[in-house]
């Protein structure tokens, strides 16, 4: 994609289309909703509920999910529904529509400082890395994303300093 600005615009009764900078749709396309693109990527809400991501030529790219946002660091956060559980499960996919891990989560927050940060109801949070690994096995229930970042830094250090 080039450096064009692609910006969603509100045509009112829930009727969404891309503009670019110089104001020409992006395609013929309308959407039920649509928010801004972030890093090649927009993503919409079609009219039938649908939830997916578009290119810069306004094509439908990937799958269908039940939850998405936008992608943040080479990443995004997508939520399927899982008929056994009976809610929807969260992972990351990458540009290329790839899911970064096998793993499944109850929650998880777009990518920042290299990390994106997991939740397990039963687990409680941890944070996993571009390769698709949980940074530690250990788990923290404290919802200060700093105070958890620093604490398994630190958890990381130590290990690393006892493999020496």
């Amino acid at each position: 994609m080039d450096n064009t600005v692609i910006t969603p615009i509100y045509f009112g009764s829930d009727k969404w289309a891309y503009l670019n900078e110089k104001g020409e749709p992006l395609c013929q396309n309308y959407f039920k909703y649509a928010e801004p693109f972030s890093e090649g990527f927009g993503s919409v809400i079609d009219f039938d509920d649908k939830k997916y991501f578009i290119n810069d030529k306004g094509e439908r790219v990937f799958g269908i999910y039940d939850d998405l946002r936008a992608f943040r660091e080479g990443y995004a956060v997508v939520g399927i529904y899982d008929n056994t559980k009976g809610k929807i499960q969260y992972n990351y996919i990458n540009h290329n529509g790839e899911f970064l891990s096998e793993r499944f989560f109850d929650n998880a927050r777009p990518f920042e400082h290299g990390f994106g940060l997991v939740f397990d109801f039963d687990k409680a949070y941890n944070f996993i890395d571009g390769d698709g690994e949980l940074l530690s096995n250990k788990y923290w229930f404290d919802t200060t994303a700093a105070s958890m970042m620093k604490s398994c830094l630190s958890h990381i250090g130590q290990n690393n300093n006892n493999n020496k």
